[in-house]
């Protein structure tokens, strides 16, 4: 844009200058031929510079004018063209989401012939993460660029979902949320919602055994760079030697998406247990 720009500012200039030089070379040599008389050699010079102004104006309106013109065109295609991108996009995420849900219904299906308790709970397992990056692709649908999803929308949509899996714990466990008005782009949305999904769902399936209650927190806010997140619910703990070096199916996948996120990660059990995460974020996130 900047290039075109000083292109048609030069070119004009030029133009200018080449006329001008061309008309007073020329009219000077013309009159001095024409008009010997001093008198009335330096009135007809006074109408030439009127001619000039006048000439000038008109071809600079022209020039003007024309190369508004052609901005005016490159400008509309070019919306065009990103709302016809934006279109698209839109429709590619709808269809992922809509594709991803349409496995969801499949493991549903299959997992009401499942015959073990461990395979429903694989299957529900399989079923909460594919939903949480699902869920990543419509937030970002409705959004109005594309930019990312935006966490204060959707942790608690997620949370909602994790809680609605567990119909004997829906109406005992509470949900607290302290989120500030961070993005996250798809990049880091999708590891960043199934580790949220893997969390939240092993503080529903083993946090409350026997409580007649029990709240799960969640708080994200951004300093710097970097997003800081904690998950925590007042459960009953773990015991004291278990740590994030246990090799247990949950911990290593948690382990793995913070990496993928390039964050780090601690665990510590103070009535009930606490996820800190941080991982670095975009300069214009949030």
């Amino acid at each position: 844009m900047i290039n075109r720009k000083l292109y048609g500012t030069i070119k004009i200039t030029l133009i200018y200058f080449l006329g001008g030089f061309i008309w007073i070379l020329s009219s000077d040599t013309i009159l001095k031929i024409l008009i010997p008389d001093r008198d009335e050699y330096a009135a007809f010079q006074t109408y030439k510079g009127w001619i000039f102004i006048l000439i000038s104006s008109t071809l600079l309106f022209f020039l003007l004018y024309r190369e508004l013109q052609k901005r005016d065109i490159i400008e509309s295609n070019l919306k065009k063209n990103l709302e016809e991108k934006r279109i698209l996009l839109n429709e590619i995420h709808h269809r992922v989401k809509n594709n991803l849900n349409s496995i969801i219904s499949l493991l549903y299906m299959e997992n009401s012939r499942a015959e073990t308790p461990d395979s429903k709970n694989i299957i529900q397992a399989l079923s909460g993460r594919i939903h949480s990056m699902a869920l990543v692709h419509e937030k970002l649908y409705q959004s109005e660029n594309f930019s990312g999803i935006r966490l204060k929308e959707y942790i608690p949509e997620l949370c909602s979902h994790i809680t609605d899996l567990y119909p004997d714990l829906k109406n005992k466990i509470k949900t607290d949320f302290n989120i500030d008005d961070s993005f996250l782009d798809i990049i880091k949305g999708i590891p960043f919602g199934i580790l949220m999904n893997e969390i939240i769902s092993n503080s529903c399936k083993h946090a409350f055994p026997g409580k007649e209650s029990g709240t799960i927190t969640v708080n994200i806010s951004k300093e710097g760079y970097n997003l800081l997140v904690t998950v925590e619910d007042d459960g009953i703990g773990i015991d004291a030697e278990e740590n994030m070096t246990d090799k247990t199916q949950g911990l290593e996948l948690i382990r793995l998406l913070v990496n993928q996120l390039g964050g780090t990660i601690t665990r510590t059990s103070v009535k009930g247990l606490k996820y800190s995460i941080t991982f670095p974020v975009e300069r214009s996130n949030g």
